[in-house]
């Protein structure tokens, strides 16, 4: 198993959140003052490299959906790297359709950036 780390950069003028290993009861507080950290920055552009993400729970989700309904309309907030299993998660609770999801980081700054 993967342990748990979340680290931030900035590739301007997006912060990318980078999750690794299991998001769930345990490592959620540590998650959300990443978030919390990167939603005072404004505007917000929030990218989150969900790659090596291997499980969340609904309390990680639960942090997920703050920060998007926090998002001004200015704000962006983007996905990259989701697992199958994870994704069918966004489907089914509608997140997914309110936000961009990309297959790596590249394809989103690439994207991002043109816009």
């Amino acid at each position: 198993m993967q342990p748990f780390s979340v680290s931030t950069w900035l590739r301007a003028p997006w912060t990318v959140i980078k999750v690794c290993g299991e998001l769930d009861l345990v490592t959620e507080d540590t998650f959300r003052m990443v978030v919390d950290s990167a939603l005072a920055v404004t505007p917000r552009r929030l990218m989150f490299d969900l790659s090596d993400l291997t499980f969340i729970d609904s309390r990680g989700l639960g942090v997920l959906f703050e920060a998007y309904h926090s998002m001004e309309p200015d704000d962006r907030m983007v996905m990259v790297g989701v697992r199958p299993r994870i994704q069918e998660l966004f489907i089914v609770l509608g997140l997914a359709g309110h936000i961009s999801i990309y297959p790596t980081l590249d394809d989103a700054l690439k994207a991002e950036l043109t816009e």
